[in-house]
Formats: C-alpha cells, sequence, structure tokens
C-alpha cells in the first residue's frame, strides 16, 4: 500500500505543541481554582437535606430545615456566606420528599407589585415575597398548596387532595371574587406552562391541557 504524507514542518509542531502545553495548563489552572472555591462554599445552615433553591432578583435562596429540625428556614447567599432571610423563616419544618418550589411574575407590569417571588411546600401557607415583605396567601383555600403556576395573570396553586384553583386575574392574593376551582379528579403531580399558551396540569394517571385566559 502507498500512504501519502505531509511532510512535517517542524516550527509548525513546534507551535502547536506548544499551544497544547499552554492550554493543558490554562484547563488544570481552571479546575485548581474551581475546586478551591468549591471549598470555600459554605454548607447552608441547618439539617437534613435542601429543600429548595431558587434565584430571585440577582440573590440565591436556599430553604433547609433548621438544626432541631422543626422549623423551615431560608437564607441568601452574600459574600460573607449564608444570610438568614427572616421574612421567609420560622415555618413548620419540612418532613419525606416535601420541598419547596417558587416561581417569579409579574402580575402589574409597572405597577406596584411588580415582580415578585411565589413560594409553596405543602407544608404551610403560599408566600408572595417582594424582596423585603412576605405576604401570606390564604384567602378561602382549605389546606395548603404544594404545586405554584402563574399563566396568563392568574396565580395557580395545587394541593394534595387534588384541587387546582385560580386566583381573579392580575391578584394572586383574591381567592373570593373572580377565582376559580378545578377538581382534577386524581392527584395532582406537576404544573406546566408550554409553547403556544397551553397550560400542562399532570396528574398520578393523566395529563390535561388547558387552553385560553
Amino acid at each position: 500500500d502507498i500512504m501519502a504524507t505531509e511532510p512535517v514542518n517542524g516550527a509548525r509542531l513546534a507551535d502547536k505543541l506548544a499551544l497544547e502545553s499552554r492550554e493543558g495548563e490554562i484547563y488544570r489552572t481552571l479546575y485548581r481554582i474551581g475546586r478551591e472555591r468549591r471549598a470555600d462554599i459554605e454548607a447552608v445552615p441547618g439539617s437534613g437535606k435542601i429543600r429548595g433553591v431558587a434565584v430571585y432578583r440577582g440573590d440565591v435562596l436556599a430553604w433547609r430545615n433548621d438544626e432541631d429540625g422543626l422549623l423551615l428556614d431560608c437564607y441568601k447567599a452574600t459574600v460573607t456566606g449564608w444570610d438568614k432571610v427572616t421574612d421567609l423563616s420560622g415555618g413548620d419544618a419540612l418532613s419525606g420528599s416535601q420541598k419547596v418550589r417558587t416561581i417569579t411574575y409579574n402580575f402589574q407590569a409597572g405597577g406596584a407589585r411588580g415582580i415578585n417571588l411565589y413560594i409553596v411546600d405543602g407544608q404551610n401557607a403560599a408566600i408572595e415575597w417582594d424582596g423585603s415583605t412576605a405576604t401570606a396567601i390564604a384567602g378561602s383555600l382549605a389546606g395548603v398548596p404544594f404545586l405554584v403556576a402563574a399563566v396568563t395573570n392568574h396565580l395557580f396553586l395545587g394541593f394534595a387532595n387534588g384541587s387546582l384553583v385560580a386566583s381573579a386575574t392580575g391578584d394572586p392574593t383574591e381567592w373570593t371574587t373572580g377565582a376559580t376551582e378545578i377538581s382534577m379528579g386524581d392527584d395532582l403531580t406537576a404544573l406546566q406552562q408550554l409553547p403556544g399558551g397551553v397550560f400542562a396540569i399532570m396528574c398520578r394517571k393523566q395529563i390535561d391541557l388547558l387552553y385560553g385566559n
């Protein structure tokens, strides 16, 4: 067999080897820095597993049960470590597979409400938080929600009994006038907004799609 080969240019080969060496050194340096920085990150205070994480207005929030396992606390990541967010702490501790779920939504574009964080955990009342003040979303709701979504200017809350409720249009705190309840007839598992204005309601044995506003 005859194999055609390209003459090796010594200078080009040396340049290539030098470049690969520099790239390898850069990768090793970045890897070392990453490991060092990761070691500097403190664990979220408390006990048990992390129950939820959210990013709101550039801040990283994390929820975890306290050291005694009695209360659920929220912490914000800062340059000096984890600072407790008092307004979002002190609820009943979560157990088993319970976790904190959050969404951000702006119900009044250009209005006073702005983009807020909405929080549920299946153990405590739903909360609306604007970064400084936490407001419990209660109204006439029975039980505590564990799923949350915002679709077409309605806040949706899902409950373990298969009930899905939607707030009044444009007001996530109004659950009497203009609010709606949908009985799914099955255990809810997830809520997801899909492209094209479709809202998927996922249950243990079925998936329902909600259209319109």
